[in-house]
Parts: structure tokens; sequence; C-alpha cells
């Protein structure tokens, strides 16, 4: 299935995780992506996102950024 296919039922989730997955979308459909899990939660509910960084203590010259790491350092872990 393609992830950004998933329909995420509103309200429902009280902790999501998403451990590398939007590394690979391009940076419209991560955002999509994104507002769709936050969506999911529900009021008081937790997200937790990790990208790859060059911050990561793992980092070679040889490995690339993340193209949504930018966009998703500010929402690492949050309440709604």
């Amino acid at each position: 299935m393609d992830l950004t296919d998933f329909q995420m039922t509103p309200q429902t989730w009280d902790l999501i995780v998403a451990n590398t997955v939007l590394d690979h979308l391009p940076s419209a459909r991560g955002d999509a992506l994104a507002r769709a899990l936050e969506d999911g939660l529900v009021p008081g509910g937790y997200l937790f996102v990790s990208v790859f960084t060059t911050d990561e203590p793992g980092y070679q010259r040889l490995a690339s950024q993340s193209e949504t790491a930018f966009a998703m350092i500010d929402r690492a872990a949050f309440s709604t």
C-alpha cells in the first residue's frame, strides 16, 4: 500500500510513531501525511516523528539528508 493513500481516522490514537517514514517522501506528500497523522490523534495525544539529518551520530559524508528533515525538526514530538 502507498502510505500516502492511507486513510487516517480522525481523533483515534493516543500515540502515533512515524520513525523514518517521512524521510522517503517528497516534501509535499510528507507534509500532507504529517497533517493526517496529527488529525489522527485524540486531544492530548502524542505524535513522535523522527527523520534522518546530518546531525545524526552515525552520519557519514556519503549519506544524504532527508528532503523533509528541515520541516520535521520542530514537529519531533508534541501533544495536541
